[in-house]
This record gives C-alpha cells, structure tokens and sequence, in this order.
C-alpha cells in the first residue's frame, strides 16, 4: 500500500481455491489502509486485486471469484498439470503435458466468459503463452493479454499484428471439439502455417 502511492502495483494471489481467501486479503487489506490512515502514512489503498488460476476449482468457479475480483491471471503450466494429473517434472509422463488438450481449453472457456460478464479482464501465463502454434487459439478463446518472457515477444506480436480475431475465433471453436492435444496441435499448427507469414528471418 505504501509502494502503490508511489506507483501503479497490483495483488495477485497464488493457488487460490476458495472465494473466502479472496474476502480475507481484501480484509487484510483494508485493515491496513485504515492503520496507515490512523499513522498519516502516506498511502494508496486503490490495489487492483486478482487472483491466479491454476486449479480447476478456481477454473470452475470463475463466475463467483470475478465478481470479486479485478483481474484473472490464468497459470497454464500448473493448471494443466491438475487437470490433467501429469506431473511435468516426470520424465515418464511429461510428454502428456500440454495446456493445449480440450479440456484445459474448456477451462479456459469457463474463465474468459466470466470475465467479460463481469469486466474482469483475463490474462494469460505459463509457457503456452508463448507457443507459437498455441497464440492464436488462446486470441480466439477471448484471453485479454499474454504474458511470456522478453525473449519471445518479437515473435508473439508478429503472430497477433497478422491474424484475423474472427478467424481465430473459428479456430478456437474447432479446437475446442478435438478429442485430445495432438489434434489440437495439428490443427493449430497447419492454421498458423496458413495465417501467419513467415518471419525474414525464416525466409518466404
């Protein structure tokens, strides 16, 4: 609270799964406004406050964190590890890790939609994020931001200055009636080879 009077900062909570977690820091919160009002410590007590995704019971619920909350911040990476019981850090099961599978999508689906019922803004995280063939699936689910590493912003941007959203639209919507991943994949992949141009760097 005191670093937000000198800047913009935000509140993101991790691993959250129930909305009582929510109501509790906003308590916390509010407590120490009040505290540091009372000691004329200067102060902003306007803290966006949001929560991360990363389980299904959060996917699941997203209607009811987002009338409680100022923002989604959508962990791909653990909330495919719990969805689908794939533990990534297993060699004999990592290669069945892949936020692309339906029914992570379909999680996602649940997410965006609360958040554009209530002006909830969605973003995402993990290393899905910056996957090349995944990008304009998750533009047409309806994500709000991309979050990925410095390095893979040439590319990310390359990929979303190029597409169509309603086009990506359509691809989500197919994408979301694939039985498993690798035909996600495939289709992703064979649409970014059609949609998107190739870098200079790759060549025409």
């Amino acid at each position: 609270l005191r670093a937000n009077y000198h800047g913009h900062l935000r509140v993101l909570l991790p691993m959250v799964t129930d909305l009582e977690e929510v109501h509790r820091t906003r308590s916390i919160l509010e407590e120490e406004a009040d505290r540091l009002s009372g000691e004329g410590t200067p102060h902003d007590p306007d803290l966006p406050l949001g929560i991360m995704v990363e389980v299904p019971a959060a996917a699941l619920q997203a209607h009811a964190f987002a009338e409680h909350v100022d923002f989604f911040s959508v962990g791909t990476n653990d909330l495919t590890q719990y969805t689908l019981a794939v533990d990534r850090g297993n060699d004999q099961v990592a290669a069945r890790h892949d936020a692309l599978h339906p029914a992570v999508l379909g999680l996602l689906v649940r997410v965006v939609e609360a958040g554009r019922m209530t002006g909830c803004p969605v973003e995402v995280c993990g290393e899905v994020a910056s996957d090349v063939p995944a990008v304009p699936v998750l533009l047409g689910l309806g994500v709000d931001t991309l979050s990925v590493s410095p390095q893979y912003l040439p590319t990310v941007q390359r990929i979303v200055r190029a597409v169509s959203y309603d086009d990506t639209k359509t691809l989500a919507r197919e994408c979301l009636q694939d039985s498993d991943a690798q035909a996600v994949r495939r289709r992703a992949h064979d649409w970014v080879d059609t949609h998107v141009p190739p870098s200079p760097a790759e060549g025409t």
